[in-house]
Formats: structure tokens, sequence, C-alpha cells
């Protein structure tokens, strides 16, 4: 199933690169290029096929014997890249610079099982760092067991999603005759969820012949606001074609809440929920390099775009005995085509 959903993104994007392909092939003798005498509105679309890394989901660890070995296994989302739109719009007063408000949104859901059967075994749960009492510690709340009564059976989903909204001012400087900066100061909104579920079921000891189910969620959310800095250079390599590269950098003051929640049917205990609200700091530096058309009044590209998010997406509830690590960044890195439009003015 995921292979054919990443063979679906892939086609799409496919799809759209030989589209723009066929609008350049097809273009009419070259119009007058772009330039920073243009006084008038524009937009533009992105599509793109994004790649989450550095999440590091853990939802569980499992220790077990098999026949003579031993078998340990990490339980992590091998997490799927997505599609991914973003669009811009604003105005441009010429040398004086342009306004532009621009939107982009991640979204991806993620799923996995994991099976222990015909062997000895304990599954410690890691995605509720939660605990039955300060007398039983760790516990009760995150683990079963495999043995010749039970198996082990365990289904994790995952969602992740990021926007941001950004206000830029942007103006071109000229350096030289094929050379132009391009500088840009602005505020940014982003907002990150992170939600993890783990249904597991085993055996309640090593020895025992009772069977328990584990139910554990985990939720993260982050609204962050800041300025937002940067720099982008273009080199004119003919009339109508452009190399591009920059970087933009968010310093943000966010609000950093989770939500973390276990059930154990073990003793009908009742569900536990451990929450914590945190205001911290973070950055976000956004990469982009793409090469670019330009004809009459529209601008074609394709690229590589980077977005790193640092301490933004921190789990502030904390993490359990069993192994689940902090991180500080992760980052959306994506492959991307799009275009941009100038309409009305001059």
């Amino acid at each position: 199933m995921q292979v054919r959903k990443v063979l679906s993104r892939c086609n799409k994007l496919a799809v759209l690169l030989a589209i723009t392909a066929a609008v350049l092939l097809a273009a009419p003798s070259p119009a007058a290029a772009a330039d920073d005498d243009f006084k008038g509105w524009f937009a533009g679309l992105d599509f793109a096929l994004t790649q989450p890394n550095g999440l590091d989901q853990n939802v569980g660890d499992f220790t077990g014997v098999e026949g003579s070995g031993f078998r340990q296994e990490t339980l992590r989302f091998d997490n799927d890249s997505d599609s991914t739109f973003a669009i811009d719009v604003g105005y441009s007063w010429g040398k004086i610079g342009a306004l532009k408000v621009s939107w982009w949104e991640f979204d991806n859901d993620d799923r996995f099982s994991f099976a222990a059967n015909n062997t000895y075994g304990i599954l410690n749960a890691t995605v509720a760092p939660v605990y039955y009492s300060e007398y039983y510690g760790y516990g009760f709340y995150n683990t079963v067991y495999a043995n010749n009564y039970y198996d082990i059976a365990a289904d994790a989903t995952s969602n992740v999603q990021a926007t941001t909204i950004d206000v830029d001012y942007v103006r071109s400087i000229p350096v030289g005759d094929v050379f132009t900066l391009k500088w840009l100061a602005g505020l940014r909104l982003a907002e990150y969820e992170e939600t993890q579920t783990l249904v597991a079921s085993g055996d309640e000891y090593f020895y025992a012949d009772y069977l328990v189910y584990l139910d554990q969620t985990s939720k993260i959310e982050t609204d962050a606001f800041g300025v937002r800095i940067g720099v982008t250079g273009v080199m004119e390599v003919t009339d109508h074609f452009a190399l591009e590269g920059g970087i933009a950098v968010s310093f943000m003051q966010a609000d950093n809440d989770a939500t973390a929640t276990a059930i154990d049917s073990d003793f009908g205990i009742p569900t536990l929920t451990r929450e914590n609200v945190d205001s911290t700091r973070g950055e976000i530096r956004d990469f982009h390099l793409r090469a670019v058309w330009t004809y009459a009044r529209a601008d074609y590209y394709i690229g590589y775009t980077s977005s790193v998010w640092s301490d933004l997406v921190n789990d502030p509830v904390g993490r359990t005995a069993f192994g689940r690590d902090e991180r500080d960044d992760i980052s959306f890195d994506s492959l991307n085509a799009g275009i941009r439009f100038r309409f009305g003015g001059s």
C-alpha cells in the first residue's frame, strides 16, 4: 500500500514537470524578461513531494527469545513522504520592493503493525510516559508479554501536521549585469501538531494467563510567532533561464503543549493522563535551490527546498524510562515545481 502511495505521488510530480516542459517548448517567441520595473499583482503555486526527516517516532521496544537466540527490535515509524502545496500572492511597486503573503501546509499519516508469535518476550510501550503509581513505578501502563498463552499484537498510527503563514517585504538589488540579490524581511506564524497512538495486547506477566490491553496516545501542539529575514541570489544564465538559491531564518517564540494518555485493562485501572505546557524559543531555517525559466509574465521553476524546525517540536511531557530519545530538530525536505504569474500593472 505504501509503495503504491509513493508511486502515485511521484507520478503526479512527473506529470506536473511534463506539463511545465511542454509549456516551455510550446512557448512563442520570447517576450521581455521580468525585471524590477514591474508594478502590479503577482501570484504563485508550488507543488512538492515532501519527506519529513528526524521525527524519530519510537513507539516501543521489544526484547524476546526465539529458538536459541534473542530478538530485539525497536518499534519506529518509517515516515512516508507526502504531497504538499504552497501558494503566495502579493503586489510589487517595482524598484522599491514588493509585499507578499505565503501559505504552506504539510499533513501526513503513517501506520504500522507488529506481532510476536510463538516466543517469549516483552514489549515496552513508549508513546505515553505515564505510570501506575509511585509505588509500582513504570510498567503497569507500559508493558505486555508474549508467552505460551498469548502472543503480542500491536498497531500504531501517526499524524504530523505543519503550517506556516508569512508576510514578507522583498526588495531586489542588482549586483553586476547578471546577478541580483533579493533581501527579505517579514513575520511568520507557524503551527505544528503531532499525534501518535499505540494499541497493544498480550499477557500480564511472562508466566501468567491473563490477557491485557494497552491503549496509549500522545499529542504535541505548538503555536509559534516570530520575525523572518533572508537573502536570495539570482544568476541569469540566459535571457530566459536563471539559477536561484537562498536562505531565510525565522526567530520564533512558541507555546508548546503536550498531552499523554494511557489505558491499561489490568485490574480495571482508570485512564491516566499527563499534561504540560511550555514556552520556548526556536528557529525555522528555510533553504532553496531552483532552476527558473521566464517567459512573458510567467516564471516556471523546479528545485529543492529544506525547512529545518529547531526546538519547536519537543515533547514537554517528557520521555519514559524505555529509551524514547529527546529530539531537537526535524526537517521537511522537498522536490518541488511551480509557477509564478504577474498580471495587471505595467
